[in-house]
């Protein structure tokens, strides 16, 4: 059985031979994206009165129905720069 087909061998292999820009910028892609995510959860849930950490650990707790203006403007901007950072990843390669 050949072990570099596996699918965790070739993400290896990837990152391995990417250049070091490009793996800076990854990383801070999955590091704005997770904290950023959580930190408009975390505002809302503070707002509505939940208990923040309980709740961003609980997925049935992510409801964004009651999302108001401010929050929504927030989780966009999450969305626009993630996006953007994707794009510079593209092009650092």
């Amino acid at each position: 059985m050949d072990t570099t087909s596996q699918p965790w061998q070739m993400i290896l292999d990837s990152v391995r031979f990417m250049p070091p820009s490009q793996t800076a910028l990854v990383v801070l892609f999955f590091a704005f994206t997770i904290l950023a995510g959580n930190g408009v959860f975390a505002l809302h849930y503070r707002r509505v009165g939940k208990p923040i950490f309980r709740s961003l650990i609980n997925p049935a707790s992510f409801s964004i129905t009651d999302f108001n203006l401010r929050e929504w403007l927030l989780l966009a901007a999450v969305v626009a720069i993630s996006v953007l950072l994707i794009v510079l990843v593209a092009h650092a390669a």
